[in-house]
C-alpha cells in the first residue's frame, strides 16, 4: 500500500452479496441479486485495483479520485506510477465505453503533467503510444481528443517522445485543427507546438499541408487560441517550404496584421516571434517595406516602421523580439538597405545603453540590440551610420559588464563594426578599446575572446594601428589563448597572428618570445581535426614562410611534416594547406631536399643548408643546433653547407612604443613600462666553413673565362671530383671508402654535423651536394636529385636540353637525359649508361 492517504472516496455497485434475514423466505431472484453497497476508500493502491473492476461507474470514480490525487503534487504522481497505475490505466484507453476512455485519458493527462512522472513513465517499460494515438481517431469523442492531445503536449516536451510519437501523431493533430471544439483546438495546438521543434515534424507538417489549418485559428474569438496558433506558425516557419506555403495562403499578411494592429497588443510578442521566422526569406522583408492601403489620413506607413517602433516598446519581451526580427532580417543585403532607409540603426543603438542612469536598459534588451548591431554592420553604409551614432563607446561600456552573454554580444558587435570601416577602428582606439579588448582576452568567456581577437585582427590590418598590437604582453596573451583547448579561439588568434606577421619586427619577436613558443604552438595545431583551425594555421605558415628565420623555426617545429600529413589525410586537400606546404619548402631548401629529394635550378642553396638524409614518414626535420649538439652516433654524417664568411652580429629586438589613438593618449602599454630596445642575446651559430668558400672562389676563377654553361659545369665537376678523392671506376665503387674519414671528422668535432669543405673523400651524395652548392654560387642552373643507396645526381639545364653531370666516374662528362624522374630510382644510372 501507499503511505500517502487520500480523501475517502465512495464507490458504488461493488460485488458484495447480501443474504436474506433469518426466518424469511426469499425468491431465487432475490437470493442471487447484488445490491449496491457504499464503501469509503482512502488507500490509492485500492483505487488502482478498482481500475480493473467490471462496473464502469466504479472505474470512473476511481479514475476521478486518482486524477485528483495526482494533481495535488508531483510526489503523488510519481508514487502512483511506482505503485503500478499505468498498465490498468492505459488498458482503459482501449475501452469500448466512451465515458471510461474520457475519464481514463483525463487521469493520464493529470498524471503526466509532472516532469518526474514523465521520466518514470518512460522507465516503466509500458506501451503508451498506440493506445494514446487511438484516442485521436475520428471515432473517438471530442473529450477524448482533448485529453489525448493534452497528454501528447506534456509528453512531447521531451525530445525522446517527440521522436517516438511525432510521426504517427502528426496526421491526427493536423486533422483536428479543424475540430469544432475550441477546447480540442487549444489542446491540439498545445501538442503541435513542442512537436514542431523537430525538423522531421516540421517536414511532416508541410507534407500534410498543415499550414492552412492554422490560419483560421488566427481569427478565433479566443485570445489563447490566437496566441497558440501564432506560436505554431512560428515553429512551422523554421522550415523553408512551410514559410513559402504560409506566404501563398496569406499567412504573412495575417501575421503583419497582428503586428500592426494595436487591438492585438496582448498578442504582439507572439506575432513578432512568428514574424522573426518568416523574415528568413527576403520576400517577407520586401512585403514589410510596402505601404498599406491609403486612408483618409494618407498612405499608411510600411509594416517595417511598426516593427522598428516596437524596439522602444515598454515591454522588455516585445523589445527583444523586435530586435531579434531586425537581426534576422539583416542577413540579406537588400534587407539591410530597407532597414537603413527606415533608420533602424538609430532605434537599435538607443537600446544599448540608456542615457538616463536611473533607468538602465534591461540586459536582455541590450544583448538583443548588440546582436542586431552586429548583423546590420555587415553592410558598410549601415556600419558607418552606427559608428556615427556613437555605438562603439556604448558597446565598449557593455564589454566591461558582468553579464557574460551581453559581453559576448557586445564584442561581436564591435568586431563587425571595425571590420571594414577605418573611422570605426579609430573610434575604438580613441575610446581605449584595445586595453578593454585585451582585458577580455585575458579573463573573458571563450566566445568573447574570439570576438576580441577578431577586433584585433581588423586593427592589425591597418598600417597605422598595427604597431599598438606589437607588445610582448599581448603576444604572451595570444600564446595563452593558443594553449586553450577551444578551436574557434585558437583559429581566430592564429588568423590575428598571421596578419601581424606581415611586420618583420613582430616576426623577430615571435622567434625570441620564449624560444619561439608561439610558432611551436601553431605547428602543433596544424593537424587539428577542425577545418577552420587547419586553414588558419596554413595561412599563418604562408605569412611567415618568406622569412628565413621563421621558416627554419617552423620547419624545426614540425610544420613540414604536419602540413604533409594534413594534406594526405583528406581526399581533397585544402588549397591553403597546399599553398603553405609549397611555400615552406620553396623557402627552405633543407626541408625541400629532405622531403622531395630534389632541388631544382630555382632552389638555390644560400646561406646555410644541411643534408641529414631522406626524411622518413612521420619524422620531423630536426633543427641544426639540435643536430650539432646531439651525441655522436653511428649514423650517416649530416653534411653542412655554410656559405657565411662570418657570423652576423647578435640581434636586438626593437619594441615599438604603442601608438595612441589620439595624440597624447596611449592605447596599451606606457613607454616607461616597455623599453624601446632589449639587450642583445647570445645566439647560436653553425660552424663556419672557410675551406668551402675557398673552393668556390677557385672554381669561380677557373670558370670565369669559359664561354658556355656546359663548359662551366664540366669544369666544376672536375674540381669536385679532385676535391673528394678523384675519379672512381664504376666497378670499384663498392671498394671506395669514405666512412672512416667521416667517422674521424665526427669524433674530431664531437658532432654528427660535418662542414662540407672539411671532407676530403666523398661518394655520390657528397660530390653531388658540393657541385650543387658551387654551381648555385656561380650561377650555373642545375638540379640536385637524391637516389637510393647513398647516390645523388646533378642535372645541368641549358636551353632545350638537360644533361646528367658526372662527378664520380668520368668527371666532367655530360650525358643527355630526357626523364630526370629515372634518377630517383634505386638502380645506378651510370651503370645503365655503360651498358
Amino acid at each position: 500500500g501507499l503511505s500517502n492517504p487520500i480523501t475517502p472516496v465512495k464507490l458504488f455497485s461493488l460485488s458484495v452479496k447480501l443474504f436474506g434475514m433469518a426466518g424469511k423466505k426469499q425468491s431465487i431472484a432475490e437470493e442471487s441479486a447484488f445490491q449496491k453497497v457504499e464503501l469509503a476508500i482512502s488507500d490509492p493502491s485500492t483505487l488502482i485495483l478498482a481500475l480493473q473492476a467490471q462496473e464502469n461507474e466504479v472505474v470512473g470514480r476511481a479514475c476521478d479520485a486518482l486524477g485528483k490525487y495526482a494533481e495535488s503534487s508531483d510526489k503523488n504522481k510519481l508514487a502512483l506510477i511506482q505503485a503500478g497505475v499505468l498498465p490498468p490505466l492505459l488498458s482503459l484507453l482501449a475501452s469500448t465505453t466512451p465515458a471510461v476512455q474520457q475519464q481514463a485519458s483525463l487521469c493520464l493527462s493529470l498524471l503526466v503533467s509532472g516532469k518526474s512522472a514523465r521520466v518514470a513513465l518512460r522507465a516503466a517499460n509500458v506501451v503508451y503510444g498506440a493506445p494514446l494515438l487511438r484516442l485521436l481517431e475520428p471515432d473517438a469523442t471530442p473529450v477524448c481528443h482533448e485529453n489525448a492531445a493534452a497528454v501528447l503536449g506534456y509528453l512531447c516536451s521531451e525530445y525522446s517522445d517527440r521522436v517516438l510519437l511525432g510521426k504517427d501523431a502528426m496526421p491526427s493533430l493536423v486533422r483536428l485543427l479543424s475540430s469544432p471544439s475550441n477546447d480540442v483546438r487549444s489542446a491540439v495546438l498545445g501538442a503541435l507546438h513542442p512537436l514542431l521543434a523537430e525538423f522531421h515534424a516540421r517536414s511532416a507538417f508541410h507534407n500534410l499541408d498543415g499550414s492552412p489549418g492554422l490560419l483560421p485559428l488566427l481569427d478565433s474569438e479566443f485570445g489563447t487560441i490566437q496566441k497558440q496558433a501564432l506560436d505554431c506558425l512560428g515553429r512551422a516557419a523554421q522550415f523553408s517550404a512551410n514559410r513559402q506555403r504560409i506566404r501563398e495562403i496569406g499567412g504573412l499578411e495575417k501575421i503583419i496584421g497582428f503586428v500592426c494592429n494595436p487591438e492585438y497588443k496582448e498578442s504582439h510578442s507572439h506575432a513578432l516571434a512568428a514574424l522573426k521566422e518568416m523574415l528568413c526569406d527576403v520576400e517577407a522583408m520586401q512585403r514589410m517595406s510596402l505601404s498599406g492601403a491609403p486612408s483618409k489620413d494618407g498612405p499608411s506607413s510600411p509594416p517595417v516602421s511598426k516593427l522598428i517602433s516596437f524596439v522602444s516598446d515598454p515591454r522588455v519581451p516585445t523589445q527583444v523580439l523586435a530586435l531579434e526580427c531586425i537581426e534576422r532580417a539583416a542577413f540579406d543585403e537588400n534587407n539591410r538597405r530597407i532597414l537603413f532607409d527606415n533608420k533602424a540603426e538609430s532605434s537599435v543603438c538607443k537600446m544599448l545603453v540608456s542615457d538616463d542612469p536611473k533607468n538602465p536598459i534591461d540586459a536582455r534588451t541590450a544583448t538583443a540590440a548588440a546582436r542586431a548591431v552586429a548583423a546590420l554592420a555587415h553592410s558598410k553604409s549601415n556600419s558607418e551610420t552606427i559608428g556615427q551614432l556613437q555605438a562603439i563607446p556604448k558597446l565598449l561600456k557593455l564589454v566591461q559588464g558582468d553579464n557574460a552573454e551581453l559581453v559576448v554580444a557586445a564584442t561581436a558587435a564591435v568586431a563587425s563594426l571595425v571590420a571594414d570601416v577605418a573611422p570605426n577602428r579609430q573610434l575604438l582606439m580613441d575610446n581605449d578599446g584595445l586595453a578593454k579588448l585585451t582585458q577580455i582576452l585575458q579573463s573573458g568567456k571563450n566566445s568573447a575572446k574570439v570576438n576580441a581577437a577578431m577586433c584585433m585582427e581588423s586593427l592589425a590590418r591597418s598600417d597605422a594601428l598595427r604597431p599598438a598590437l606589437k607588445t610582448p604582453a599581448l603576444l604572451s596573451l595570444l600564446g595563452l589563448a593558443l594553449r586553450q583547448d577551444y578551436p574557434p579561439l585558437q583559429a581566430q588568434v592564429t588568423q590575428l597572428l598571421a596578419v601581424l606577421a606581415v611586420d618583420a619586427d613582430l616576426r623577430k619577436q615571435l622567434l625570441t618570445l620564449e624560444d619561439g613558443v608561439i610558432l611551436q604552438l601553431i605547428c602543433s595545431l596544424i593537424g587539428s581535426c577542425e577545418a577552420s583551425l587547419r586553414r588558419a594555421t596554413a595561412v599563418f605558415v604562408s605569412a611567415c614562410a618568406g622569412d628565413v628565420a621563421c621558416c627554419n623555426k617552423l620547419t624545426e617545429c614540425g610544420a613540414v611534416t604536419s602540413l604533409q600529413h594534413s594534406a594526405n589525410s583528406v581526399t581533397h586537400p585544402s588549397a591553403y594547406v597546399t599553398a603553405a606546404y609549397t611555400l615552406l619548402l620553396d623557402n627552405n631548401t633543407t626541408a625541400k631536399y629532405a622531403v622531395a629529394g630534389e632541388l631544382g635550378p630555382n632552389d638555390t642553396i644560400k646561406d646555410v643548408f644541411f643534408d641529414a638524409g631522406k626524411l622518413r614518414a612521420g619524422e620531423n626535420i630536426g633543427g641544426l643546433e639540435e643536430l650539432c649538439n646531439a651525441a655522436v652516433d653511428g649514423h650517416r654524417a649530416v653534411l653542412l653547407v655554410n656559405l657565411r664568411s662570418e657570423n652576423p652580429p647578435p640581434p636586438t629586438t626593437s619594441m615599438d612604443t604603442p601608438k595612441s589613438g589620439r595624440k597624447g593618449k596611449s592605447t596599451a602599454v606606457t613607454p616607461a613600462a616597455q623599453p624601446a630596445e632589449t639587450p642583445a642575446m647570445d645566439v647560436w651559430h653553425p660552424p663556419l666553413d672557410p675551406a668551402l668558400l675557398e673552393f668556390i672562389e677557385k672554381c669561380k676563377a677557373s670558370t670565369t673565362e669559359l664561354p658556355g654553361m656546359r663548359d662551366k659545369a664540366s669544369e666544376i665537376a672536375k674540381a669536385v671530383s679532385n676535391r673528394l678523392g678523384g675519379a672512381v671506376e664504376l666497378s670499384k665503387v663498392q671498394g671506395f671508402s669514405f666512412e672512416m674519414e667521416t667517422t674521424e671528422l665526427k669524433k674530431k668535432r664531437n658532432s654528427n654535423v660535418i662542414p662540407l669543405g672539411e671532407i676530403a673523400r666523398g661518394t655520390y651524395f657528397h660530390r653531388a651536394l658540393l657541385f650543387k652548392a658551387t654551381a648555385d654560387a656561380l650561377g650555373v642552373p642545375s638540379t640536385l636529385i637524391r637516389s637510393e643507396y647513398n647516390r645523388a645526381y646533378n642535372v645541368l639545364h641549358t636551353p632545350g636540353a638537360q644533361w646528367l653531370v658526372d662527378v664520380m666516374h668520368n668527371p666532367g662528362a655530360l650525358h643527355d637525359v630526357v626523364d630526370t624522374s629515372l634518377l630517383h630510382r634505386a638502380s645506378n644510372f651510370f651503370a645503365a649508361l655503360s651498358q
